[in-house]
C-alpha cells in the first residue's frame, strides 16, 4: 500500500514537473531593473539623465534585450554608478552578416560611411545622422510598424527633424532650407499625406537614397539620376532617354536638363497646377533657364534667341497675355521626347508640321499658310512690325477695360454713398 501511495506520488510530480519548471523557472537574470530605478522616474531623469519609458521599450523591437547588451559600459563596480557620459552604441557589433542571435544584416553601414552623413560623423559633427537619428532609441520597431520613425508614412518627417530646422541649414550650408514644408504641398507629399497612398508616393529615402545618401554637388546624386524618378516613371523616362535631352545626359553632357531640372525638386506640382514649372503659364520660362543662357548654349552652338523670338511671335503674344490654349515650347517640342529638327522623327522636322500643327486643339486641318508661317519671329520678319502692332493694341484694350472697370466701381461705390448721405433740413423764415 505504502508503496503503491509512493508511486503515485512520483506519477503526479513527473506529469507536473513541466508546468512547475516553467512556471518557477526564475526570468533571465536582469540588470535593467537598477537601470530604471533611476531611468524610469520621468522627473528625475529628464533633468540630468535620458529617460526611458519601460512600456515604450518593452514594446519596441528591442524589447527583449538587457540595457547592457548596447551599453555595456553601463556596469556599476565596487557600488559606484556608471560613468555619465556612455560610449557611442556600436550597432554592427550585432547586425552583421551572419549573426547567430537573428539580428538584421547591416552591411549597408559600409554604404553610411561614404555618405554625406557618414563622412561628417567621422569628422567629428555631433549634428549629423547617425543609426538612432533615424532609426530611433528605445523605441525603435520594424518598417513594416506604422509608428516606426522609419515607416514610408513618417520618413518625411523623420528627416525633417534636422532638415526643416534652420538652425542646422544655417549651421551645415545645406542647400535646400524648407524641404518638408515644400514637399508636404507638392504632388507627391499630397499623395503620401492626403490620399493616402503611401505604397506609390515618392518620400525622402526614394529620391536621395538610404544609407548611402550623397551632398548636393556630387556627381552622382540620385535626385539628380533620370533613372531615379524612372523607378516609378518607367514609360517617361524610356522616352527621355531617347531624345535629345537623355542621349545627352547617357554621354555625360553635364549641363543637360534631367527631370528635377524641369518639374523641381520638392516643390513638385502637376501639369494642370498653374504653379507648376512646367504649367502653360510658367514652361517657357523653364526652357529659357537653358536656352537663354548665352554660356551654356555656346557650348553646343544652340542658340540663345529662340525664347525671345517666340515671345515676339502670335504665340508668344498669346501666352503674354494669359491665353492658356495657345502653343507653348513643349506644344511643338514635346516634352520628354524632345528630338533635333533634323530628325524625321522630330515633332518640328517638316514632314511632321501637319501633324504637330493639326492638333484638335490647335489648327485642325491647317492650310498653307499657316504651316509656311514663322514660329519664331525676329525683328528681319516682315511680319515682325504687325505683331508688334497687334501686342500693342491687344494690351492697350486689356489696359482700358481694366481701368474702365476701375472707373466703374468707383461710380458705383460714389453712388452708394451719396444715396446714404443725409442732407441737412433747411431752416423757416424764423431760423427755426
Amino acid at each position: 500500500m505504502r508503496g503503491r501511495i509512493i508511486w503515485a506520488v512520483l506519477s503526479l510530480a513527473i506529469w507536473l514537473a513541466p508546468a512547475n519548471v516553467f512556471s518557477a523557472a526564475p526570468a533571465r537574470p536582469s540588470e535593467d531593473q537598477a537601470c530604471l530605478e533611476c531611468h524610469a522616474d520621468e522627473a528625475v531623469a529628464r533633468k540630468n539623465l535620458v529617460f526611458v519609458d519601460p512600456t515604450v521599450f518593452a514594446n519596441s523591437i528591442h524589447g527583449r534585450l538587457q540595457c547592457t547588451d548596447c551599453h555595456a559600459d553601463a556596469v556599476e563596480k565596487d557600488n559606484n554608478p556608471h560613468p555619465r557620459e556612455l560610449a557611442k552604441v556600436n550597432c554592427p557589433s550585432c547586425h552583421y552578416k551572419g549573426n547567430p542571435e537573428g539580428a538584421p544584416n547591416f552591411t549597408p553601414m559600409q554604404q553610411y560611411k561614404t555618405s554625406v552623413h557618414g563622412r561628417a560623423s567621422e569628422s567629428g559633427d555631433q549634428d549629423v545622422a547617425t543609426c538612432s537619428a533615424c532609426h530611433g532609441k528605445h523605441n525603435i520597431k520594424p518598417a513594416s510598424d506604422p509608428e516606426s520613425t522609419i515607416n514610408r508614412l513618417n520618413i518625411p518627417r523623420t528627416c525633417a527633424v534636422c532638415h526643416d530646422n534652420m538652425q542646422m541649414v544655417l549651421k551645415h550650408n545645406i542647400h535646400a532650407e524648407q524641404p518638408y514644408s515644400e514637399y508636404e504641398q507638392s504632388v507627391h507629399g499630397k499623395a503620401l499625406f492626403q490620399d493616402g497612398v503611401a505604397s506609390m508616393a515618392a518620400v525622402c529615402t526614394d529620391c536621395h537614397g538610404v544609407h548611402d545618401i550623397q551632398a548636393n554637388g556630387d556627381a552622382d546624386l540620385k535626385p539628380h539620376q533620370p533613372a531615379t524618378c524612372g523607378k516609378c516613371h518607367q514609360v517617361e523616362y524610356n522616352i527621355y532617354s531617347g531624345s535629345i535631352h537623355g542621349e545627352a545626359f547617357q554621354q555625360g553632357v553635364l549641363d543637360v536638363p534631367v527631370c528635377s531640372d524641369c518639374h523641381g525638386e520638392h516643390t513638385i506640382a502637376a501639369p494642370w497646377n498653374p504653379e507648376s514649372s512646367v504649367s502653360a503659364f510658367k514652361v517657357t520660362y523653364t526652357c529659357a533657364g537653358c536656352h537663354d543662357d548665352v554660356t551654356r548654349m555656346s557650348k553646343y552652338n544652340i542658340l540663345t534667341n529662340k525664347v525671345s523670338t517666340f515671345k515676339q511671335s502670335d504665340h508668344g503674344v498669346g501666352n503674354d497675355l494669359g491665353i492658356v490654349a495657345v502653343a507653348t515650347c513643349v506644344s511643338c517640342h514635346g516634352y520628354h521626347d524632345i528630338l533635333p529638327a533634323n530628325n524625321p522623327a522630330s515633332s518640328i522636322h517638316l514632314s511632321q508640321f501637319e501633324k504637330t500643327c493639326g492638333k484638335a486643339n490647335c489648327h485642325p486641318d491647317p492650310s498653307p499658310e499657316i504651316l509656311s508661317a514663322h514660329i519664331h519671329v525676329d525683328g528681319t520678319d516682315q511680319n515682325f512690325e504687325n505683331l508688334r502692332r497687334i501686342r500693342t493694341i491687344a494690351l492697350w484694350s486689356i489696359g482700358a477695360l481694366a481701368g474702365f472697370g476701375v472707373a466703374a466701381g468707383l461710380l458705383a461705390f460714389a453712388l452708394r454713398i451719396g444715396q446714404n448721405f443725409e442732407r441737412p433740413s433747411g431752416r423757416g423764415e424764423n431760423g427755426e
